[in-house]
């Protein structure tokens, strides 16, 4: 399923499934007086859909990798947030929502490879179904790993990360190229670096779009979609596609 265009939020919700530019909502920075994000829009899951990312190599290269979004969960299911993968259904490393293995209401997560299994740092963020927007951010090195909620580390581990990403697809919004796991809500700002952003770093970006990223800030970030607007499959104007703004790395609507 494609997302549309400029369908305005109502108390309802999306008339459609869209990226979503209410300047009334969210065109704001709410910063000061709530956890909201810096953006122009963002892109609506219906939970059938996703943005499917190109070749998971070419977003995760080494063993230091963070991975940020914004979300504003939609319902109760157990869902990825963002994956990339190191072959057909399998995970390399990921953000996950509501499972652990298995269902978790309001739990979060960071998934990783450990060259044998996977490893779950977890953390029962109570995460509601009220509409509430939450960042999420997930550091690792190839021997330790940081979640964060909102700014805030809730969770460490010192598990093994064996990076093996493969030529399968990353995904926004699903696992494994879409076929599972669907969201329901909105996403914005995803960004993925080729480094463990410290605590510091994940606070300051959390109230960024990409325009507003500092050149430290972007020194080793690989990727950014702020899915504020439709593009393009090659981010140029057009549909059926999300604009990576930092990079060549564009998304494809399904």
């Amino acid at each position: 399923m494609s997302l549309g265009l400029g369908t305005s939020l109502t108390k309802g919700g999306l008339v459609t499934p869209g990226i979503v530019t209410d300047s009334l909502v969210l065109k704001h920075n709410y910063a000061a007086g709530g956890v909201v994000p810096v953006s122009d829009g963002a892109a609506y899951f219906d939970g059938s859909d996703s943005i499917d990312l190109p070749a998971s190599t070419n977003f995760v290269t080494g063993t230091n990798v963070t991975m940020s979004l914004w979300f504003k969960w939609g319902d109760g299911d157990d869902t990825y947030l963002f994956q990339n993968q190191k072959g057909t259904g399998q995970t390399n490393i990921a953000l996950t929502l509501n499972y652990n293995g298995s269902s978790l209401d309001g739990y979060v997560s960071l998934l990783t490879w450990n060259g044998s299994s996977h490893d779950w740092l977890t953390y029962d963020g109570s995460v509601d179904t009220s509409g509430q927007w939450h960042h999420l951010a997930g550091t690792t090195t190839s021997s330790a790993q940081v979640l964060y909620l909102d700014g805030v580390a809730v969770a460490t581990s010192s598990n093994t990360f064996e990076n093996t990403a493969s030529s399968d697809l990353t995904t926004i919004g699903a696992a494994n190229g879409g076929a599972s796991y669907q969201f329901k809500g909105y996403i914005c700002n995803v960004g993925i670096w080729s480094e463990a952003l410290t605590q510091a770093q994940i606070k300051s970006i959390m109230w960024k779009n990409y325009a507003g990223l500092t050149s430290s800030e972007t020194e080793n970030l690989v990727s950014w979609w702020n899915l504020d607007e439709e593009t393009a499959t090659d981010g140029t104007a057009g549909s059926g596609g999300v604009k990576d703004s930092h990079g060549s790395n564009h998304g494809d609507l399904e």
